[in-house]
């Protein structure tokens, strides 16, 4: 992205992340609380008990990761010293050390993708999602689906979001039967949204429920940010579980994600596992561009599974319901539970509850622009603030 559009000095980017690794950042909320509840599990490996526990974070006090600082000091040198050099080398021996599979081969053999988007429209405005692997198609499938379904006139009611649902439901089993590495996928991604898969769509059976609840408490950050020149980023990361695998490695403090949960054990599936195959993944990000004012919100959301229906709440809130992006993101949800076939909802939804409530579900940032005019807003479930810099 950088040598696409970039405008500073890559070497000045990093030094304000090299600066805060060092000497710290106030330690937020969500940090603190998420290394007090996974203390256990943390405190077996090396790795992460030096990282986040030797001390653990306080409130708002300094946190440093020193050995990140190093990582990001090599990066500013050599990007490829992430995939060749000292840090791949000592990834690749922590995860043998652990009883791992990944080798420097696999970390050399890593080459990055520059994607084509797709896109679908949606009553006037153009909605641009991330291909497979990840799940970013199952958002579009609802908002078609959705486009020809009848609005709800109040937008908190448990009414309206059973609406949401019902389409979701079987984009989520023709997801899990058809999508993953697409390598391995039978259905080309020029053709993921035409009018076949659609159809098919529409006569997919419900994905089988399971034991327990889809995991609330992720490992996710999405970010979106707009510059003066009217570009806008929609950007998300995660390590899945909380803090991942829980694996850390030692001397650049990399903890490493566990995605390759995201794989089934089911035969014959493009998501199947198998070796150098990309898991089918939940990170996805959406960008709205309006045809008819070019107003463009770049939004996204942690949630995991939950997400395709989270951006489709936030998208129709906007479309469908003329909110502004500060009520989009910040209004009541609910969702469909893909783990065990449950409506979950949060307090604040209007009806008759039978379903199961939680705390929250999901954390959501976005931005627009207008013109000249740039916009920022922030979830209240999270820590984030926007931030206009000049």
């Amino acid at each position: 992205m950088w040598r696409r559009y970039g405008a500073l000095e890559w070497s000045k980017i990093l030094e304000t992340p090299i600066r805060l690794a060092r000497e710290g950042f106030p330690a937020p909320p969500s940090l603190v609380n998420a290394v007090k509840l996974y203390s256990g599990v943390l405190s077996l490996d090396e790795g992460s008990r030096l990282a986040y526990l030797n001390p653990p974070p306080e409130l708002w006090k300094p946190y440093r990761f020193r050995g990140l600082a190093l990582l990001l000091e090599s990066i500013a040198l050599d990007p490829q010293s992430m995939y060749e050099g000292d840090v791949a080398e000592a990834i690749a021996r922590y995860v043998e050390e652990r009883g791992g599979v990944l080798e420097l081969e696999d970390m050399k053999s890593y080459k990055p993708e520059w994607v084509e988007p797709l896109k679908t429209s949606y009553k006037g405005w153009t909605l641009y999602e991330i291909p497979p692997n990840s799940q970013g198609a199952t958002t579009l499938h609802i908002m078609k689906l959705l486009e020809d379904s009848p609005s709800t006139a109040d937008p908190y009611s448990i009414e309206r979001f059973k609406g949401v649902v019902n389409v979701a439901i079987p984009c989520y089993r023709w997801r899990d039967l058809n999508m993953g590495d697409p390598r391995y996928m039978k259905v080309a991604l020029e053709d993921l949204l035409g009018q076949r898969v659609i159809e098919e769509i529409k006569s997919t059976t419900p994905p089988p429920k399971s034991a327990s609840l889809s995991r609330q408490d992720g490992d996710t950050t999405f970010y979106a940010i707009a510059d003066r020149d009217g570009m806008v980023v929609a950007g998300i990361q995660s390590l899945f579980h909380p803090f991942g695998s829980t694996l850390t490695e030692r001397r650049f403090q990399v903890t490493l994600n566990n995605r390759a949960t995201g794989f089934t054990a089911e035969r014959g599936l493009p998501n199947t596992i198998a070796p150098s195959k990309k898991p089918l993944h939940t990170l996805s990000a959406l960008i709205m561009v309006d045809e008819g004012s070019g107003r463009v919100v770049a939004l996204g959301a942690s949630g995991g599974h939950y997400r395709p229906q989270l951006h489709a709440v936030f998208a129709t809130n906007i479309v469908d319901y003329s909110m502004s992006l500060e009520e989009a993101i910040n209004g009541p949800r609910a969702a469909w539970d893909w783990a065990t076939g449950r409506l979950v909802v949060e307090r604040g939804v209007k009806g008759q509850l039978r379903e199961h409530v939680v705390e929250r579900l999901g954390v959501a940032n976005a931005v627009e622009v207008l013109g000249r005019v740039r916009g920022g807003a922030t979830d209240v479930r999270g820590d984030g603030v926007p931030v206009a810099l000049p």
